[in-house]
């Protein structure tokens, strides 16, 4: 059947208010959590995952694990039981269905400028990537999992028009891929270059995770 309405996250809009206002219930909430982060190369996964890991930015290749991340956020020390950076080529995907049944959060990351340029070698890859996905959650029995999308790389596409392109391109590709699974994923646009936009995605993403896992 078919998923229903994507939920669309704007992560890069949100307040300090915001921000601060749900600390304390993310630090109790995430607290000895795992975490997949998952998606092709150059799409920002090492990136989150050094943020998570220790509010770095740098980048890197490969598969890396940390069993006991330090989330630092503004003010915030969160031990994170276990976080999963992993690459999205072909000898890293048979690894998928372990990693996500380990985690108990799914993220997968999409370069939204290779979209928007319509790279279909890319967009190929990430139909594939979401459909294992979807695949391996229905086997494992957690069809009813929410699959986070982060849609890194919007600070190339400036104007209405285009985001509604994207938005448009983005749609097509996950609701396709994701037939399997009976939750809507939730998509977040926003940008990972800068400590302010990490805190402010990450914060988002925390946040409307806690709120559907209620």
């Amino acid at each position: 059947m078919p998923i229903p309405i994507f939920i669309w996250i704007a992560a890069a809009l949100i307040s300090g208010a915001t921000v601060a206002a749900y600390w304390d219930d993310i630090t109790i909430y995430f607290k000895g959590k795992s975490f997949a982060i998952l998606g092709a190369k150059a799409t920002g996964k090492t990136t989150l995952h050094n943020f998570l890991s220790a509010g770095t930015l740098s980048g890197g290749t490969g598969m890396e694990k940390t069993e006991k991340n330090i989330l630092r956020l503004k003010d915030l020390n969160l031990v994170i039981k276990s976080s999963i950076d992993i690459s999205g080529s072909e000898d890293f995907v048979s690894q998928w269905k372990t990693v996500i049944s380990q985690a108990n959060f799914v993220f997968y990351l999409i370069n939204s400028s290779k979209v928007y340029n319509k790279d279909q070698e890319y967009i190929k890859l990430v139909k594939f990537h979401l459909a294992k996905i979807a695949e391996i959650l229905r086997e494992i029995g957690r069809r009813n999992e929410v699959v986070y999308i982060i849609c890194s790389f919007t600070d190339l596409i400036t104007n209405e028009s285009d985001s509604n392109r994207l938005r448009s391109h983005l749609e097509e590709i996950i609701k396709n891929a994701l037939l399997e699974l009976n939750e809507a994923p939730v998509v977040f646009v926003g940008n990972l270059n800068t400590e302010q936009e990490k805190e402010k995605l990450v914060t988002e993403l925390f946040k409307t995770i806690k709120t559907k896992s209620k």
